[in-house]
C-alpha cells in the first residue's frame, strides 16, 4: 500500500438528490416563468448531478486531496486527525488540519438514503494511509489533539 493511490467518490444514489433538486427548480421555474424556468431547473440539476460524480477524496503518497465544490490538497504532515461520526441519519467523515480547520468529506460517507456498509473500512484505510505517509517529522499539535474526540486523538 506504500505507493498505492486510493480514491473514494460520492455514491451515485447520493447524487440523485441533486437531480431531484433540479426537478424541483424546474417545477418552480415553470410556475414562475414558464418553459425557461423548466430549462434552467433541468440544466442546474444535470450539471450538479454530473459535477458531483467527482466529489470525494484521494489518498496519494504525497498528499490527501479533497474534491468537493472546491479542490484542496493537504500534505499528510499537515493533517492532525481523521475522524467520522455516526448518527441514525448519517455518517460525517472529517479531516482536521494543523490549523484546526475541519474539512468535511463528501465521500466516503453514508446515510439512511445512501447506505455504505464499508464506511468503517474506508475510514480506517484513510487513517492508516495517513499514519503511514505523514512522515517522521510529523508531530501532534497538542491544542488540536485535545479538541478532538478521544478516539480520534493520536497517542502514539
Amino acid at each position: 500500500m506504500a505507493s498505492e493511490i486510493r480514491t473514494y467518490r460520492i455514491v451515485p444514489r447520493a447524487r440523485l438528490v441533486f437531480a431531484l433538486a433540479g426537478l424541483v427548480i424546474a417545477v418552480i421555474g415553470f410556475l414562475m416563468v414558464g418553459m425557461l424556468g423548466v430549462l434552467v431547473g433541468v440544466v442546474v440539476g444535470g450539471v450538479l448531478y454530473f459535477w458531483s460524480a467527482a466529489w470525494g477524496c484521494t489518498c496519494t503518497p504525497e498528499s490527501f486531496i479533497i474534491d468537493s465544490v472546491g479542490h484542496k490538497k493537504l500534505a499528510w504532515s499537515e493533517i492532525q486527525g481523521v475522524d467520522y461520526s455516526i448518527s441514525r441519519l448519517a455518517t460525517t467523515a472529517t479531516i482536521v488540519d494543523q490549523r484546526g480547520k475541519v474539512w468535511i468529506l463528501r465521500a466516503p460517507t453514508t446515510s439512511a438514503f445512501t447506505p455504505d456498509p464499508l464506511i468503517k473500512k474506508k475510514m480506517t484505510e484513510i487513517e492508516n494511509y495517513w499514519k503511514t505517509h505523514r512522515g517522521a517529522s510529523w508531530t501532534p499539535n497538542r491544542d488540536i489533539q485535545s479538541a478532538l474526540k478521544p478516539w480520534a486523538r493520536i497517542n502514539d
